[in-house]
């Protein structure tokens, strides 16, 4: 009798005097009880919830653009006015934001991984913020880490428009 782990996605199943039973290709391969129900409902669950997550994936560089739409001005102000105290609540805005997109997930998160670019603007523009209001060196090296910074932010900009002309 094969196991969980053998039967394929092309397996279907019909219901039969109150159990259900699953057949494979090659014919019957055993009964299900209502506690295998509940597994294969989870696993098709699973398996649709992955589909949509990879659909969505496609909007981060839109959504990671429109953030750092909101954020860059008022962070702009703060470098300007040398004022630290924007930066701890951006951080939570920032990591809150990052949460959305699976950041939190111990797989990763295919928006994170499928576009680095918008991903590290989001989760570099702060410190480029305090590297620009901190002396040179303390907390990042400026002549590398803001053009950096900056090609990261303009190369998200670009998906944003290219996924959402």
């Amino acid at each position: 009798m094969p196991t969980v782990t053998e039967w394929s996605l092309n397996v279907w199943c019909q219901q039969y005097s109150g159990r259900w039973r699953v057949e494979c290709p090659a014919g019957p391969c055993s009964y299900v009880s209502p506690l295998m129900k509940i597994f294969i409902a989870i696993a098709l669950l699973l398996q649709i919830s992955c589909a949509r997550a990879e659909e969505l994936a496609s909007e981060f560089p839109s959504a990671a653009n429109a953030f750092l739409e909101r954020e860059l001005p008022v962070m702009e102000a703060a470098v300007v006015a040398k004022d630290r105290s924007y930066f701890m609540p951006a951080l939570e805005r920032m990591k809150a934001f990052l949460a959305e997109w699976g950041g939190n997930s111990p797989k990763g998160s295919a928006a994170l991984d499928s576009f680095p670019a918008c991903t590290n603007a989001v989760s570099d523009f702060l410190i480029g913020g305090l590297c620009r209001i901190s002396p040179p060196g303390s907390i990042c090296e400026p002549n590398t880490f803001l053009p950096r910074l900056e090609n990261n932010v303009r190369q998200c900009q670009e998906l944003a428009r290219a996924t959402h002309p």
